[in-house]
């Protein structure tokens, strides 16, 4: 053993710097890629979770509808409103009372918070009339609830019907702070100013703008000035399940069962997958650039130890000659690296724990940035890869290298292989092996390793260009994910729910004369988009909570169109009995086109077949989508409430819009579909620096690796020189080689990095709904920039050979 730690240690002294520099270097960042990418994949899970278990996070949150909550806590303001409250609020706020009582009372539900009023409306960003962002607000007084309770992350929480708290996320996102003053447009198009005096957390959606609407707080107070006589409100219970109760099973048994309670709901299973979607898929794509990089590695490992074998075989052999057995020069060699390995891992498990909050894509907009997390698993997890990779690299050429007899090894030039590799040598002409390409059919294995060198690099760069081709198309054209649409007209609904005692008689009949006015409305605004110029195309969509084999998924009836939407299999529904699905249901659920899947929406049972898949990202593709007919076959009075339009080629998104909020007036909500790519620059940024890190490294191996050649073939070089050949000629031997391996290289690497991308498109397309088949490939432009490559391959050759080629022909022929 000490003669092994000493002939490890006399290697790693020995070792040229630059060599080991850049060894070092591509090690580090392939361990910092690893490190990474495991915690990004992490996403969070572990503080996501400590906050829901800190704020007893919902298991099901449920919408009512149309029953506006009484006080959650008794102040002078609330107090003196209940007490000149109409009689119809009065019965309405009993029924919401009934309504806390029975779903306590529900098997499965250890707690309910509530009831809790919540208001709709629309943050005033700007004077246009698209800056409008649609917004909920509960009306929670006290933050220390029994279930869903909310921890205020800055200022404080409510103390007059003036103020408001929003939603961490969103705070963040529109730059929302204590003391900023905020203007709040009801349904009937009235301006409501209110303060922001605080952020806090709220867990029942995942984050904004990931999930609208904004999420905000206000007292009981408060809601009442943007709903005074709460025909516009709905309410809110918080559910606690018992410990072995499931979520999604108990969601689908409120809506089976209290149909008139449960108008919608949603599971907290359900709202941790969509928060940590970003982050699990991000944290893969860290993950696999990382392995890909290991795959560099271990092409630029074996690369050294050729050039190490070349360079020191003479030393190797004298250490057998004075009695170092094989074994012990094997174990010094891969011990020389297994050092390396471990101090790359160590420093880029550091620089990995370091970089990855600021990747956390997931938990951060809603429990905030963490603090690094030094994971002692994660820094044995990338030791052990690395260690690895690195014996798997080293161990075969070791092998050979000590095993070499003394006499061969002390050559001045080692002979040709004298097995396979032999044959396609001679098989060479005399002509192009002048031109530098005997070598490489001579050492195939070397070959073979430049060659693997520039197939890395080709696959890193389709690869790359790839993703950012999907990642870019789909920020700057929405239509690509599943929102087919420039700009939404909505009209404010008020789903009411039939009164639930006699004296809500009076509440009843206002419900019915407000959803009467809100479907003439929809009849107005629908008449005005059928007949408004510049509209390309146009349809209408309503909402439902369905259930589906017992788990609650959203079903989209569609009126006019159809969308636009990306189909992948079959077609889009014509008429009713037909139904197309997201491929959330067709990889959760098993449904296929042709197949009858038979859901319940609002307690009425549907049967409908599967005509097609589509694709989209809302709710990971948990959707049904079908027509209003099918709708009206157990809801008759249906109405679309949502206008969606595609602005025709000769006017802009934004002049529709203008043009649409004259049509049908300024307090109708209105907005124009996002298509910025702010937020893209960080994963640009990374993807094309490891596209670019993996291009270098394989072109320092390809140097390297050709520099190593010629100085093995030092002598044919020689010999060439001393017949007259200049160093030109013999740069240009080198520039031949080098370019042959760059074409070699792109005739195996292209198809190749096509295949990897698809397969690794159609992994991330299929865990966010999209399907497989997404995404076009890296684009015309990558491809033709890929010709560089042999040019570059060329350069390297022509470099390596004039190293050489620059010395004496006495030095190269000292041996003879």
């Amino acid at each position: 053993m000490s003669a092994i730690i000493a002939l490890t240690m006399a290697g790693l002294r020995s070792r040229g710097r630059a060599g080991t520099a850049v060894l070092l270097l591509v090690l580090v960042i392939a361990a910092t890629g690893l490190t990474a990418g495991v915690s990004v994949a992490r996403g969070g899970e572990g503080r996501l979770d400590d906050l829901a278990e800190r704020t007893n996070v919902p298991d099901v949150v449920v919408q009512a509808r149309g029953l506006p909550a009484e006080p959650t806590a008794a102040t002078p303001s609330t107090a003196a409103t209940a007490a000149t409250a109409s009689p119809s609020a009065t019965a309405a706020t009993a029924a919401a009372r009934d309504g806390a009582a029975t779903l306590a009372g529900v098997p499965g539900v250890r707690a309910v918070a509530g009831p809790q009023q919540v208001v709709d409306g629309e943050l005033v960003t700007g004077s246009g009339p698209a800056d409008l962002e649609s917004a909920e607000v509960a009306a929670v007084d006290d933050p220390d609830q029994v279930v869903g309770a909310s921890q205020v992350t800055a200022g404080r929480w409510l103390d007059g019907p003036g103020e408001l708290v929003v939603e961490r996320s969103a705070a963040t996102h529109l730059g929302l702070v204590p003391g900023s003053a905020v203007t709040l447009r009801t349904s009937g198009g009235a301006d409501v100013p209110f303060t922001v005096v605080g952020t806090a957390t709220d867990l029942t959606d995942c984050a904004f703008p990931d999930c609208d609407p904004i999420r905000m707080f206000a007292s009981s107070s408060g809601a009442r000035r943007l709903d005074p006589t709460g025909t516009a409100s709905s309410t809110r219970y918080l559910l606690d399940a018992a410990p072995g109760t499931d979520p999604e099973e108990l969601a689908g048994r409120l809506q089976r069962d209290h149909p008139d309670l449960a108008g919608w709901t949603n599971t907290w299973p359900d709202t941790r997958g969509d928060i940590l979607v970003a982050s699990r898929i991000f944290g893969r794509f860290v993950s696999a650039f990382g392995v890909f990089l290991l795959v560099a590695c271990a092409i630029v490992i074996a690369g050294t130890m050729t050039i190490r074998v070349i360079r020191q075989r003479r030393e190797i052999a004298m250490l057998g000659a004075v009695g170092c057995r094989p074994r012990e020069i094997v174990a010094a060699l891969v011990g020389e690296h297994l050092v390396l390995g471990l101090a790359a891992a160590a420093a880029g498990w550091v620089l990995g724990s370091l970089v990855s909050p600021l990747l956390d894509l997931g938990a951060a907009p809603l429990a905030g940035r963490p603090a690094p997390v030094w994971s002692v698993a994660d820094l044995l997890l990338t030791a052990g890869v690395l260690s690895l990779v690195l014996v798997i690299a080293t161990i075969s050429p070791a092998v050979r290298a000590a095993r070499a007899p003394v006499t061969e090894a002390l050559r001045d030039s080692p002979s040709v292989g004298r097995l396979w590799s032999r044959g396609p040598a001679t098989r060479v002409p005399a002509r192009l092996s002048l031109l530098g390409l005997g070598p490489l059919a001579t050492r195939p294995a070397r070959t073979g390793l430049s060659t693997l060198a520039v197939v890395v690099a080709v696959v890193g760069l389709i690869v790359t260009g790839g993703f950012l081709r999907i990642v870019e198309s789909a920020a700057t054209d929405p239509f690509q994910t599943g929102s087919p649409w420039d700009v939404t007209v909505s009209v404010q609904a008020s789903d009411s729910a039939p009164a639930q005692s006699a004296e809500a008689a009076q509440s009843a009949e206002s419900t019915k004369s407000a959803e009467a006015a809100q479907s003439a409305e929809a009849t107005r605004i629908g008449s005005v988009v059928r007949s408004a110029p510049g509209v390309a195309s146009w349809y209408a969509e309503a909402d439902r909570p369905a259930n589906l084999g017992g788990e609650t998924v959203l079903a989209r009836a569609f009126d006019g169109g159809p969308p636009a939407y990306q189909v992948g299999a079959g077609r889009l529904p014509l008429g009713a009995g037909e139904v197309a699905v997201g491929y959330g249901l067709v990889a959760d659920h098993g449904l296929k086109v042709g197949s009858t899947v038979a859901f319940e929406v609002a307690g009425a049972t549907h049967t409908a077949r599967v005509v097609g898949w589509y694709r989209t990202t809302e709710d990971t593709g948990d959707i049904l989508l079908l027509p209003m007919a099918e709708l009206r076959r157990t809801e008759p009075g249906a109405v679309a409430r949502v206008f969606r339009l595609t602005a025709g080629p000769s006017v802009s998104p934004a002049a529709l819009a203008d043009q649409l909020s004259e049509a049908v007036g300024d307090d109708v909500p209105l907005e124009l579909q996002d298509s910025s790519t702010e937020g893209l620059a960080m994963v640009r940024t990374a993807m094309l620096s490891i596209a670019g890190l993996v291009a270098a490294v394989a072109l320092v191996n390809l140097l390297s690796t050709l520099l190593a050649g010629n100085r093995e073939n030092g002598r044919a070089l020689g010999v060439l020189g001393a017949l007259g050949l200049t160093p030109r000629q013999l740069v240009g031997q080198g520039a031949v080689a080098g370019a042959a391996l760059g074409v070699l290289g792109l005739a195996v690497g292209i198809p190749l990095g096509l295949l990897c991308f698809r397969v690794l498109s159609d992994l991330v397309s299929a865990s966010i709904g999209m399907g497989p088949g997404y995404g076009n490939g890296p684009g015309l432009g990558v491809l033709l920039g890929l010709v560089v490559t042999p040019l570059a391959c060329a350069a390297a050759g022509g470099l390596a050979a004039r190293v050489l080629a620059a010395r004496p022909v006495s030095h190269l022929l000292r041996w003879d």
